[in-house]
């Protein structure tokens, strides 16, 4: 029994970490982001013998179980032993169990859109969704139906590691119930942007025709016209057709909007234009609006900032590899914190990261196994070409 919790508890560890534990340094940066997370400290050789890198002569012990047991989200190993006995046995599909899920999203009264009680709430139910993967099919149907479900599991959190599995294919209950412009063009945008990453052509162009029958107005808000046009950089890619005028329209409607945007919200129209624009090629263009990310927000300005701007960081820093400015991706790469990475997007992350220090050549062999095994779990295998 001990043998068997040790062996989930490693799992769980890993998914909380974003990627498989296979080297000394993970082992060094484990030991700080569980300090960082619980304010306890594991020693990294004692994680190193927990995980087999090296050979351990004697069990871990209770402190140190219990340690990791909180380093994924639980209280005690007995608590851990609870939760995953009760995930292992129970009825998942239990009609009481998703009543009560759904009943969070739709009966509470959400203060505002950083309400921290209710984004708390939200973050542990996609946790418990990620281990219950089951009960994801008939929870997003319903929640799809709510207020509260729409804006916040939807809109606010999107699993982006998910979105080649459940979190993805709920996005259809999500377009079937909010028919507004706005909705339509977020979710199949986001589709869109999943197919590429998977390379499904034909299931690209089935959304970028849907997302194409939106008529856009002024009433759209900034970052949805950003998913939009990430959207059509995708499919041009996708269709290797030129993408200079979505480009030049995108930079357009950001320099009509971009003095009062700043000043309103995190840049999430420069987060997805970025993305879009490095990862099919248009680096430099992917550099102006992360430059402008930079020079317009601080840490302050927003609950989210410290959750997404790794992601800045990490595509600059690729950008600049990709046109040979060495020296600049170097001195960037310093900065990228691999236990920032947002949790909805740590896995994309994590594989991006592996890319590029495979190209910066800072990577052993052992993390090519970290890296199939990412690109397996989420299915992004367009990315392997990044660099291409």
């Amino acid at each position: 029994m001990r043998i068997e919790v040790e062996s989930v508890i490693k799992g769980e560890i890993q998914n909380t970490f974003g990627r498989r534990i296979v080297s000394s340094r993970d082992c060094i940066q484990l030991s700080d982001d569980i300090f960082q997370k619980t304010k306890f400290q594991l020693n990294p050789n004692t994680l190193r013998r927990f995980f087999g890198l090296v050979k351990a002569s004697f069990p871990p012990s209770h402190s140190t179980l219990t340690i990791l047991s909180k380093y994924c989200g639980f209280q005690s190993v007995d608590d851990f032993r609870m939760v995953r006995n009760i995930d292992a046995n129970s009825e998942i599909s239990d009609d009481g169990t998703l009543h009560f899920l759904v009943s969070l999203f739709r009966d509470i009264t959400v203060k505002d859109a950083n309400d921290r009680t209710f984004l708390s709430l939200v973050i542990n139910t996609v946790n418990f969704l990620n281990r219950n993967p089951g009960l994801t099919e008939k929870f997003q149907c319903q929640i799809a139906k709510t207020k509260n479900g729409q804006e916040f599991y939807f809109e606010k959190f999107v699993n982006i590691d998910k979105l080649n599995s459940y979190y993805g294919n709920g996005l259809r209950h999500y377009y079937n119930q909010k028919r507004i412009i706005n909705s339509q063009v977020f979710a199949h945008s986001l589709l869109v942007y999943r197919y590429w990453l998977t390379g499904d052509n034909e299931m690209l162009k089935r959304h970028y025709s849907l997302l194409e029958e939106q008529k856009l107005t002024n009433a759209v808000t900034p970052f949805i016209y950003g998913r939009y046009w990430a959207g059509q950089l995708y499919h041009a890619h996708a269709s290797s057709e030129p993408a200079d005028k979505i480009i030049l329209a995108a930079y357009k409607y950001y320099s009509s909007v971009s003095k009062e945007y700043a000043t309103t919200s995190f840049p999430r129209f420069e987060l997805y234009m970025a993305e879009a624009l490095v990862l099919t090629g248009h680096c430099e263009e992917g550099i102006y609006y992360i430059q402008q990310a930079k020079k317009n927000y601080t840490e302050n300005d927003d609950y989210n900032y410290w959750k997404f701007f790794q992601n800045f960081i990490l595509l600059e820093t690729i950008a600049y590899t990709k046109i040979n400015a060495g020296t600049v991706a170097d001195e960037l790469f310093l900065k990228i914190n691999p236990m920032k990475f947002y949790f909805l997007r740590k896995g994309f992350s994590n594989i991006l990261y592996l890319l590029l220090i495979d190209q910066l050549k800072k990577q052993g062999s052992k993390h090519n196994e970290q890296l199939d095994a990412l690109i397996k779990e989420t299915g992004f295998l367009r990315l392997r070409s990044v660099f291409d």
